[in-house]
């Protein structure tokens, strides 16, 4: 077996794990604790804010399959990615991670 395959299998084994173990825990922090802990920086300029909303896109490998290579093609990176919407505390931690959409979709969608 390739080296590659081996560390893909394990990390793909150790993500499920952690996915299945932890998926159940509340990670969004309340007003009063997002408060708490916010830096000094934001406390001055950004009181109010709670969480900070940004999208990304994971670069992947161009699919075999047609279909998935269009769902996945993003025109604005011009290559296959995968896109997610993910939410940051202030402090710097992540609190939520959306399903992955194909590079495909627009920010409206």
């Amino acid at each position: 077996m390739e080296f590659v395959s081996v560390v893909s299998s394990v990390l793909n084994t150790w993500i499920k794990f952690i996915y299945y173990r932890f998926k159940e825990l509340e990670v969004f922090p309340t007003r009063e604790i997002v408060q708490l802990h916010m830096p000094e920086c934001f406390k001055k300029k950004y009181p109010t804010t709670t969480l900070i909303i940004d999208a990304t896109e994971i670069y992947i490998e161009k699919p075999n399959n047609p279909e998935a290579k269009q769902q996945t093609f993003s025109s604005y990176k011009n290559t296959n990615t995968l896109e997610a919407l993910v939410g940051i505390v202030p402090k710097g931690g992540i609190s939520f991670v959306s399903t992955l959409y194909g590079g495909s979709i627009s920010d409206k969608e």
